[in-house]
């Protein structure tokens, strides 16, 4: 099994450095206008964002923190969902795991454009598309009792409710 190594030449500094930026941006965020974190030079990407104290995207090119709101993580999630179901078709053949994931990512993709719903009702249905699915893959792993791929799926649906909830 390989092991994550955080230490040579390569990494020598950079989680103290990202442990520091956490700490002086909680000290000073009061201070911080939640506008100045968006960076200003051309070519780099900044997510839409709210200000939450919960999932922060550090940049390694400069001392900006992107935050990332429920849209993005929910964007983030579909993909991943696809992933998965054509994963399963590739690697077990399973039509069922392709068509259940492109029709849950489909349901999920009609809540995440803007203007098709309220924005109240798609965050709702979506949280409970993700609910739904959280219920689906917990029941496969409490019946097949393996941890690949619906353990895995539980783990992804649960992080991506909370995130979107952060």
């Amino acid at each position: 099994m390989a092991k994550l190594s955080l230490s040579g030449p390569k990494w020598n500094g950079v989680v103290a450095q990202l442990v520091e930026r956490l700490v002086r941006n909680e000290k000073v965020a009061g201070s911080i206008p939640v506008g100045s974190t968006i960076p200003s030079k051309p070519g780099f990407p900044a997510f839409p964002y709210v200000h939450c104290g919960g999932l922060q995207l550090l940049s390694a090119l400069e001392d900006t923190i992107y935050y990332m709101n429920p849209h993005t993580v929910l964007w983030i999630y579909i993909l991943l969902l696809l992933a998965g179901g054509l994963v399963g078709f590739l690697k077990a053949g399973s039509k069922a795991s392709l068509i259940t994931s492109a029709v849950a990512a489909a349901a999920l993709i009609l809540t995440a454009i803007p203007g098709l719903f309220r924005t109240g009702f798609a965050s709702g249905l979506a949280d409970a598309i993700m609910a739904a699915l959280l219920v689906v893959f917990a029941l496969r792993l409490a019946k097949k009792r393996k941890l690949m791929p619906s353990g895995l799926l539980l783990v992804i649906t649960a992080l991506a409710l909370a995130f979107r909830h952060l």
